[in-house]
């Protein structure tokens, strides 16, 4: 059953650690096998917080998803990210049809 990752950029803090981060980041899915859904910055926040971008990937399983989140590789990256901008990270299961 697929799983997606679901984050939610909410605002960029410092452009060189999060443009850093955009560079490296790509390499972290080595080994692994996403599929980018969504990465917009047109979207229309409906209720809750605003953000400024929402990126959707789908992994074939929720393990791999979390495998991929705590990789070395992307642990190895994600410091960028969190000096760079605020973000939520969302993990979720997906569903079959019933």
């Amino acid at each position: 059953m697929p799983a997606y990752v679901v984050a939610i950029r909410e605002r960029i803090r410092h452009q060189e650690d999060y443009a850093r981060y955009k560079e490296l980041a790509p390499e972290s899915f080595r080994g692994f096998s996403p599929k980018r859904l969504s990465s917009q910055e047109r979207f229309e926040v409906l209720e809750g917080a605003d953000a400024t971008k929402v990126t959707i990937l789908e992994f074939p399983t929720f393990d791999e998803a979390r495998q991929w989140y705590f990789s070395p590789a992307y642990q190895k990256v994600l410091d960028h990210r969190l000096r760079g901008a605020d973000f939520r990270f969302i993990l979720v299961d997906g569903s079959e049809n019933e």
